[in-house]
């Protein structure tokens, strides 16, 4: 019944959330770098038309690569993708993520 739960939902259907440890989503839990980096490897792919496999060991290094790979990440950028995601980090990703139009 949250003001954003239409829109949770169809991020679900997307495939670009699948939730916290059991699918739950925690709107009021913060996020790491781990988790926005595979947030916008799925939105990129989604955008690009597929490419990203989540994944690898560790449960991020898939997106990490895609990222380097596609440029939204830079070598050396992150030490430790464990750490909180603060929204100048969000955003930073974002805006390289998705495409300018």
């Amino acid at each position: 019944g949250a003001w954003y739960a239409g829109d949770v939902e169809q991020a679900v259907r997307l495939g670009l959330f699948n939730g916290k440890s059991g699918g739950v989503f925690d709107p009021q839990g913060s996020l790491t770098l781990a988790e926005a980096v595979t947030l916008a490897a799925k939105a990129h792919s989604a955008y690009e038309g597929g490419g990203f496999t989540p994944g690898g060991n560790p449960w991020y290094q898939n997106a990490v690569n895609y990222g380097l790979e596609q440029g939204f990440l830079t070598r050396g950028e992150y030490s430790d993708y464990t750490q909180p995601a603060t929204r100048a980090d969000m955003a930073g990703i974002f805006a390289r993520t998705l495409p300018l139009g």
